[in-house]
């Protein structure tokens, strides 16, 4: 295995692309975004009544089990009734009030989620979605750490001016902005998935007559499992993934100055989470356009390392200092 050319410190070895601070304020967003369209729900079905539900006289209340009684919404509602009444309310003009939730629904996910203005863009061209500050960040962070990665391994870099100076130019901006697009899309995906299956649980609801707080639980579990945690898992693969893509962008931007072909070392956290494929290209060189097709699996944290023939045997010939 190549000597790798960089001191790695603790932190790094256990958060190589050191974005840790980055994905986790990404995921908390992420969970104010898809609370927020819980709470709503909460509101639209139970506490205004917008699904027009009306208890039934002819059918006494059931008593549910604790598990089934249990509600997901915010802390601030009210405690569960004592019964639940299984098919013991009609819903009236039930396909038109699923439609007219699901018009709704549309409009709070392009609210909280989908928010996507041409005002105050950040770099990439005159777009902007809450994700990009995140993605923004990272791949600054990602720039600032292959100079800095380069530098270390004794490669000498004038001063290139700030990062997000960098970021301007049309090299970087072309590139972030996929990055942007990417992300967006994928939460897209996921938003799409999400609203299939709350109309489905909607709609059968309705039609087994079920209490407004139960439909209103069963929609905000869609929310959990559908919709944060795949959320969740493309905040932390795509600021990764921007980290790492700017580390191959600056290298390939440096070559001219370096004056030689700048490769990759691949280098993973080697604890239990890493992946197997992945601890056996730990330490091992590749070129950007091998390393190009080995970025982006979910949940990776791996990063790269820069990597020269000069600087190699310039540190081996007289060894690490």
């Amino acid at each position: 295995m190549p000597k790798v050319l960089v001191k790695i410190s603790k932190l790094r070895d256990k958060d190589p692309t050191r974005t840790k601070p980055i994905r986790d304020r990404y995921v908390r967003e992420v969970n104010r975004r898809f609370g927020r369209i819980k709470a709503a729900v909460y509101q639209y079905i139970v506490k205004e009544n917008r699904l027009g539900a009306v208890k039934r006289t002819d059918r006494p209340a059931v008593l549910q089990d604790d598990e089934e009684r249990k509600i997901i919404v915010p802390p601030a509602a009210p405690a569960s009734p004592a019964t639940v009444a299984v098919g013991a309310y009609v819903y009236e003009q039930s396909a038109q009030r699923v439609d007219e939730f699901m018009l709704w629904l549309d409009e709070q996910v392009q609210a909280e989620v989908l928010t996507y203005t041409r005002e105050h863009a950040f770099v990439g061209y005159g777009h902007k979605n809450w994700q990009d500050v995140h993605l923004y960040s990272a791949y600054q962070r990602g720039i600032v750490q292959s100079l800095a990665d380069l530098r270390a391994a004794g490669a000498a870099l004038p001063e290139l001016g700030s990062a997000a100076a960098m970021m301007l130019q049309p090299f970087h901006a072309d590139r972030v902005a996929l990055i942007y697009t990417r992300a967006f899309n994928g939460m897209k995906g996921v938003t799409e998935a999400m609203k299939a299956q709350m109309a489905h649980v909607l709609a059968t609801g309705m039609a087994e007559g079920r209490h407004p707080w139960q439909i209103a639980r069963r929609l905000a579990d869609r929310v959990d499992k559908i919709g944060i945690t795949r959320a969740r898992l493309i905040a932390r693969t795509e600021t990764a993934r921007a980290h790492r893509q700017a580390t191959l962008n600056e290298f390939e931007a440096l070559e001219g100055i370096v004056g030689e072909e700048i490769f990759g070392q691949w280098w993973t956290a080697l604890d239990e989470r890493v992946r197997p494929r992945h601890r056996e290209w730990h330490g091992k060189v590749y070129t950007r356009e091998v390393l190009a097709t080995m970025v982006g699996e979910p949940n990776c944290r791996c990063t790269i390392l820069p990597w020269t023939k000069t600087l190699a045997e310039i540190r081996a010939k007289f060894g690490e200092k």
